[in-house]
């Protein structure tokens, strides 16, 4: 072994004798002056391995006195990669050896990057030969008339970023053929479908104008991550949502617990007000829609004045939890228009605004009673026990041990969060001005709308649907439902909605809707539970309403049709004008109505309704043509007739 390579080691001995890790050791392989070298080395099972070998001398750190380099030449090592970290280099310090030399060792290096000998040679001739003819002699200047490309690039703007380049190249030719065809060294061309792609990706690749071509998930990706942060050009442009646990261990006195509770907010954005907030024992959809309401209405009460922060934003950001992507918040969110934005999983920097209050929150609870830490490391464990035990004794004999010597109640702790958001956090400075400045003074008039509260709450309102049954009844919790007064019963075999929320309706009660063709929803009534027992009152009662309404919606919509009807917009009308407009002959009338001309039908012989002898006679004397038509008459012809009748029949 020459002194040339005598220097050089493995990275197993490298990590033994420097006592670094194998990482460190890596790490080092990538750096500018230290030198590596793979070799094959035939290992003690006869196969030929490829081993890196490292140039100890040129390592970041002192050699240590005992590492003993191994290079295992006579094994049948050999150099196939001196130093080269990458195909291209490998190609490059190929191309510095001598044309004569080169056989060898292009075998060698395609079979260590895995390439054929034909790609290697292809790549060679690249690096030595470029291929000039590949380069166009119009290179860098457009190659279309302007005005065909301000077309293209307006009908790539004008259509949805998923619409292929041969429908829109096939549009433009129906359009605007001229434009599309231009003369070029004395022939006419029309411009190409690869051409319209082209111009498609060149707008894709441009920043300045790669979002109007982008769909809505690169749109909201874009919108998501800024230099780390999320933007907002205005108030209520995008509200943030999200929510943690608190520090805090508060008092039920309902409950008579301790707990600590979870805090919901909603932030906007640009100025860093909080929009909403709702404290719960525990998560979910319930605390969301709590939240969304108190942000999306005016603020009532004493601080109506100082908390004047409501409206609808733009876009809603929050993170992929489960509530956040239940279909009742997407519904919710698109009935109000607004654009519903998820943050990337496991991402939650570019949630920062909400993240940073609740770490400012946080801060807050460390200066009150309770305050229990982040973990139990952190927590004053008997301290804890102490306030716990007087809360306790306070909530059994009403003795109060005074503020700092017991735990806070709920209400206590929310109403101290109100006092310092109205007047320490919306009142902190941001770029200059107070986060209440900079909603009040950037908010657009169009957000700041009040929503009918009636309507935002049955919106908010959780939603079942089912199918109508006979009698107009649904079934729901392993129990049918009804509306008293029958009105539901003409919804039979439809689909109707039952709506439930604890906001607009007591826990027990429920609503029955019918959303009508518009999309909207139509309240029928106020569901009961229905009558079990068939031969009870409750049942008849429920019976008979249903008959009416089915009576009286039946009746509705005879007269609805009988309005609507029209004599002229019968199909049999409308074919019979068009015959005789096209000059067709008269239709002949059927047979019997033929008949009936020549052989008309005798007069039937209406009695007044008062006139009971007429009506009883009127059947039995209808078949004699000889009957007189004068009533009295009549009494005395039929006597006789049927008296006579009777001898002759004996």
């Amino acid at each position: 072994m020459n002194d040339a390579t005598q220097s050089f080691a493995t990275v197993a001995e490298v990590v033994a004798a420097t006592g670094v890790g194998l990482r460190t050791v890596r790490r080092w392989m990538k750096l500018e002056g230290v030198r590596v070298e793979y070799r094959q080395v035939v290992g003690p099972s006869g196969k030929s391995v490829r081993t890196a070998y490292i140039d100890v001398s040129t390592l970041p750190c002192p050699v240590p006195p005992g590492l003993e380099p191994s290079v295992p030449e006579a094994a049948g090592s050999r150099v196939i990669e001196p130093a080269a970290r990458s195909f291209e280099e490998a190609i490059a310090q190929l191309a510095n050896v001598p044309a004569g030399d080169r056989g060898g060792r292009v075998k060698e290096l395609a079979k260590a990057w895995g390439k054929s000998r034909k790609t290697v040679y292809r790549r060679l001739a690249q690096l030595e030969q470029p291929r000039l003819s590949d380069v166009r002699s119009d290179a860098g200047r457009p190659r279309i008339p302007l005005a065909a490309r301000d077309l293209i690039e307006a009908a790539w703007a004008s259509n949805e970023p998923t619409t292929s380049a041969p429908l829109i190249h096939k549009t433009l030719l129906d359009i605007a053929p001229d434009a599309m065809t231009y003369v070029r060294g004395g022939v006419e061309q029309v411009v190409s479908v690869q051409t319209v792609r082209r111009i498609r990706q060149e707008l894709l690749d441009d920043p300045r104008s790669r979002l109007m071509l982008a769909n809505a998930d690169e749109r909201h990706e874009y919108l998501r991550v800024h230099s780390g942060r999320v933007l907002a050009e205005h108030a209520n442009a995008l509200w943030e949502m999200d929510m943690t646990r608190c520090d805090i261990l508060v008092w039920d006195p309902a409950a008579a617990r301790s707990y600590r509770p979870r805090v919901h907010v909603i932030i906007d954005v640009y100025s860093r007000v909080v929009m909403g907030i709702a404290f719960s024992p525990e998560e979910g959809q319930t605390q969301t829609d709590l939240t969304l309401l108190r942000a999306l209405l005016p603020k009532q009460g004493p601080y109506r004045d100082r908390y004047p922060y409501f409206g609808v934003p733009k876009r809603m950001y929050w993170d992929n939890g489960s509530t956040y992507r239940s279909a009742h918040s997407q519904r919710l969110l698109a009935s109000l228009g607004i654009e519903n934005v998820h943050s990337r999983p496991y991402v939650s920097h570019t949630r920062g605004h909400v993240e940073r209050f609740f770490g400012t929150l946080h801060g807050l609870e460390k200066a009150l009673p309770g305050y229990v830490g982040e973990n139990a490391a952190s927590r004053a464990s008997k301290e804890i026990k102490r306030l716990e035990a007087n809360t306790k004794g306070w909530q059994s004999h009403g003795r109060d041990p005074g503020d700092g010597n017991r735990l806070l109640t709920i209400d206590e702790y929310q109403n101290l969060v109100l006092a310092w958001l109205i007047t320490d956090y919306h009142q902190g400075r941001v770029d200059g001005r107070s986060r209440h400045e900079r909603f009040v003074a950037t908010a657009p008039a169009s957000t700041l709308v009040e929503i009918d509260r009636a309507e935002l709450l049955l919106l908010l309102a959780h939603r079942v649907e089912r199918t109508v049954g006979i009698g107009g009844r649904i079934r729901l919790e392993n129990r049918e439902w009804t509306v008293p007064d029958g009105s539901l019963a003409p919804y039979r075999d439809m689909r109707v909605l039952v709506l439930t929320d604890q906001f607009a309706l007591e826990p027990d009660r429920r609503l029955i809707a019918w959303r009508n063709r518009l999309g909207e929803l139509e309240v029928i009534g106020e569901a009961q539970p229905a009558p079990t027992v068939a031969a009870s009152i409750e049942a008849g009662d429920q019976r008979r309403a249903a008959r009416e309404a089915l009576v009286a919606e039946k009746r509705r919509q005879r007269e609805m049709k009988r309005e609507l009807a029209d004599p002229n917009l019968r199909v049999s009308t409308v074919l019979l004008k068009e015959f005789r407009a096209a000059g067709g002959e008269p239709l002949l009338p059927s047979a019997q109505a033929r008949l009936e001309a020549l052989n008309p039908p005798e007069e039937v012989i209406e009695f007044a309704p008062d006139d009971v002898i007429g009506q009883r006679l009127a059947n039995p004397l209808s078949r004699f043509k000889d009957a007189p038509t004068d009533p009295i008459e009549r009494i005395r012809w039929a006597n006789e007739h049927l008296s006579r009748r009777g001898r002759n029949d004996k």
